[in-house]
């Protein structure tokens, strides 16, 4: 049995959510889930920058007088609308003032504390046994240069329009032969 909560940024229009697990005996939960600072998206997406990685979303989750852990994980979602697929979602987890990777397809790098991870086409969900910041990207596909997660005619028009100058060859490599 678990206690949902879901939060929308009226900003971003985005919504996240937590799921705690529940208890035998009535409790009190203080829950915060809010967006994360510009900076600190700034930081993740300087250190993506090049990589091939579309920013989707990110959250802080916090909780008084309730710890996460093996024995009371929080089921986390955050938008990924944008995301195409499962299989190009990463998930970023901020320690220290630093972006690790808590599952990254890339490197096919599971986090043991990672669990359950699920996509509806909406949102990414997984399993957690702490609380934090945590961060959605997509691996964009190769030429998807609108992030679209779709290789078409207005990838080559959005690249155009960024003024590069695209030889057939370089049309070849980057939009697939």
């Amino acid at each position: 049995l678990y206690q949902r909560v879901r939060i929308t940024d009226s900003v971003a229009g985005q919504s996240a959510g937590a799921a705690f697990p529940g208890s035998e005996s009535s409790r009190t939960i203080t829950v915060s889930i809010v967006p994360v600072s510009e900076d600190d998206i700034a930081s993740l997406t300087t250190m993506l920058a090049g990589q091939g990685h579309k920013f989707l979303s990110a959250w802080t989750f916090s909780a008084e007088d309730f710890s996460a852990g093996p024995s009371n994980p929080v089921y986390l979602s955050l938008p990924a609308d944008s995301a195409g697929n499962i299989s190009s979602l990463n998930i970023w987890w901020l320690i220290d003032e630093e972006w690790r990777p808590y599952f990254d397809h890339d490197w096919m790098e599971w986090n043991s504390q990672l669990t359950d991870l699920a996509f509806d086409g909406t949102y990414a969900s997984f399993v957690v046994n702490n609380l934090g910041s945590f961060a959605v990207t997509a691996k964009m596909s190769t030429g998807d240069s609108d992030g679209d997660n779709d290789v078409d005619g207005l990838d080559l028009l959005s690249f155009n329009t960024a003024q590069n100058e695209l030889t057939i060859e370089e049309l070849a490599a980057v939009f697939g032969k």
